[in-house]
């Protein structure tokens, strides 16, 4: 059995989110959103993506 790839998208603006959620969305892979850095600690840990696209200036916690 064969299972789903899961990427990550972690951006403080949800517009990008959303377009790069339409870019990926339609690969049949899984996708988990986040707009706070500190929430996508949790998820990322919940969730463990095969694949995490960051936005490295975020507040709260950066990506460095």
């Amino acid at each position: 059995m064969t299972s789903l790839s899961r990427i990550m998208i972690i951006d403080d603006d949800p517009a990008i989110i959303l377009i790069i959620k339409k870019f990926v969305g339609n690969s049949g892979c899984q996708v988990f959103t986040e707009e706070d850095s500190l929430n996508a600690l949790e998820t990322v840990k919940k969730a463990q993506p095969n694949l995490i696209l960051l936005d490295i200036e975020m507040p709260g916690l950066n990506g460095f």
